[in-house]
């Protein structure tokens, strides 16, 4: 018989935009068992239905006996929440909000107590992303308003006449949401693929009985303590992109958001400050570029300031970048400069993140596509990618930098970017010090961590 690790949670009761759901203080939510029987059934049932398929225009998902209540939902997501962590029934849900994508397929945004959050496609129960240590104040999503989620680019309010984001600053009209249904309704459908592989992971989370609620690891993928999540396989000095919660936080600016600028010049930071110095000028160091006094490398975490990602946009003059443009921007970047480098970049049919990250030991730029503002076609978003895990809760998800304030260290559902690229820069040059990490008093180079 399985065993069922049982985890106790508290919810609160609240309205959401068109949905009104009571949830109620449960001191033990000991239906696990039943839950894994309704998911065990899903998989057992899913050659014979069409309950593995995203909602889209001509399609709807079929509801019976085994879908889950949202209460299981919360249960279940907040118990794979706990599986990954150093402490037992670390995360309590605290919040929680039902909204449509732009197609009308259905997500439940979870937020919980001390922090963190996550979101479940509730058509399959795909765990989309996941932040561990997210600090936002969510409180505004109980505010009944018009919501609507796009995968990794967040929650989007609508006035009536503008989907506006409110972290990012990142907006679009109601006559351009037809690209945002395309490429719900495209990410939505992508989802079939992993069906099985998903909910057969949610089965071995809530059923796994071995250390507590650690799903039976000895590699724990979150250290609560030190707010460190460990990927199975990353870059060398991944610590840097960690850490690096605050002190690399443009998230807006241009008239469709500058995130390929973000993520370009996190990169050449990395290879500036461990690969070979020459990537940023010393006329760029003294701009842009502040150390900060620290006991330990990860506190000394040198500060770019945002204005370096708007004047980048400023000079380059270009919205909405494509891989190729990317190249171009690279190439105006390091015009002058001694260091030998190159780039690399391939359509998602074509490319390999993982071999990029795992295997050529380089950060990976993530591209997937969302709605122009300004013109008739799409603009990009684009994520570092910095790690991947193997096996696990989160097996074949990554480890990403979206470029936000405590955005660090968000896991993704790779999906997404079957619509985009990937992207990176390959150092060639042979490895010069770059004195920047203020370590009590003394300069170091990353290399000596």
């Amino acid at each position: 018989m399985k065993k069922i690790c049982v985890i106790v949670m508290t919810v609160f009761m609240f309205v959401v935009p068109l949905l009104s759901i009571n949830y109620t203080y449960k001191e033990d939510m000991s239906n696990a068992e039943e839950i894994v029987n309704k998911l065990e059934n899903l998989l057992a049932n899913e050659a014979n239905t069409d309950i593995g398929q995203a909602k889209t225009r001509s399609r709807s998902v079929n509801v019976d006996d085994n879908r889950l209540t949202i209460e299981e939902v919360i249960y279940m997501a907040t118990a794979e929440m706990n599986s990954a962590t150093d402490v037992k029934d670390y995360y309590k849900a605290e919040k929680a909000l039902k909204v449509t994508d732009f197609s009308d397929n259905e997500y439940l945004f979870i937020s919980f107590k001390p922090c963190g959050s996550t979101v479940i496609a509730l058509q399959n129960y795909t765990t989309v992303e996941t932040n561990f240590f997210d600090e936002t104040d969510y409180s505004y999503l109980l505010e009944e308003r018009d919501y609507k989620y796009i995968p990794f680019a967040g929650i989007y309010e609508f006035d009536g006449e503008t989907y506006s984001n409110r972290q990012t600053a990142h907006a679009f009209s109601k006559e351009n949401a037809y690209m945002a249904e395309e490429n719900s309704a495209y990410y939505a459908d992508s989802m079939k693929e992993t069906f099985s592989e998903s909910i057969a992971r949610k089965i071995t989370t809530l059923s796994d009985s071995g250390g507590g609620s650690s799903g039976g690891r000895k590699d724990w993928d979150v250290n609560v303590l030190e707010r460190v999540v460990n990927a199975d396989v990353e870059v060398p000095h991944a610590w840097y992109f960690k850490h690096n919660r605050y002190r690399f936080s443009c998230y807006s600016g241009g008239k469709a958001g500058i995130c390929e600028y973000i993520a370009m010049l996190l990169m050449a930071s990395y290879h500036d400050f461990f690969s070979c110095a020459g990537y940023f000028s010393d006329e760029e160091i003294s701009k842009y570029v502040y150390t900060m006094r620290g006991t330990t490398f990860e506190e000394a975490i040198p500060v770019l300031d945002d204005i370096w990602c708007l004047d980048l946009y400023r000079n380059f003059g270009r919205d909405s970048l494509t891989a190729g443009d990317l190249n171009d921007l690279l190439k105006s970047f390091m015009s002058g400069k001694s260091v030998n480098y190159d780039r690399t970049s391939a359509y998602w049919l074509f490319g390999n993140p993982k071999d990029v990250i795992g295997n050529k030991k380089r950060p990976d730029m993530l591209c997937g596509y969302l709605p122009n503002p300004e013109k008739d076609g799409t603009m990009a978003h684009n994520v570092v990618a910095y790690g991947y895990f193997t096996s696990g809760t989160y097996n074949g998800k990554y480890l990403t930098h979206y470029g936000w304030n405590e955005r660090s260290q968000c896991i993704i559902d790779r999906e997404f970017f079957k619509t985009g690229y990937d992207w990176s820069i390959i150092n060639k040059s042979a490895h010069v010090h770059r004195y920047i990490f203020n370590v009590n008093g003394e300069l170091k180079c990353g290399c000596e961590y």
